[in-house]
């Protein structure tokens, strides 16, 4: 399991929880059940670490990038999308402070001005996600009742 630090470019290092460690004990014992055997072998253990090593690879690799991506197991949000967040939030807020000062505008005038300046398409969840990051920061307020994003 530490192995896989070093796939991801170096840039984070995998350690084994006792989460982990307990998941693979686990996994060992249900493995020589299948066996029908009272005892854990070394394939036992073996198939369970190539076992955690899939879902873990599977669970945190980038599909862009083809690297191991934590942040994608952390967070449910991978590094490469937090990153394309942020853009969308830093555009949103500049579009705002350009043409909305002292106006409230609704999700989806921001959304049809955001797709127009944009050469990719922006879906109304990925705006959200960008709303909901400056509303966090401090920036805007959203308002559930009417969908009207605010400068603050």
């Amino acid at each position: 399991m530490r192995q896989l630090g070093a796939m991801g470019g170096g840039k984070k290092t995998i350690t084994a929880t006792p989460r982990q460690l307990e998941s693979l004990i686990r996994l060992s014992e249900a493995h020589a059940r299948i066996r029908l055997s009272k005892t854990v072998t070394e394939s036992d253990v073996a198939e369970a670490l190539r076992l955690m090593h899939v879902a873990t690879q599977r669970a945190a690799v980038d599909p862009r990038t083809g690297t191991i991506d934590m942040d994608a197991i952390h967070t449910g949000l991978g590094a490469a999308d937090r990153q394309a967040n942020e853009a969308l939030a830093k555009e949103l807020l500049k579009l705002m402070q350009r043409n909305y000062q002292n106006d409230s505008p609704r999700v989806f005038q921001l959304l049809n001005e955001m797709n127009e300046q944009s050469s990719e398409e922006i879906s109304q969840e990925d705006l959200m996600r960008a709303i909901n990051h400056l509303q966090d920061d401090g920036k805007v307020i959203f308002s559930n009742r009417n969908g009207s994003v605010t400068l603050t």
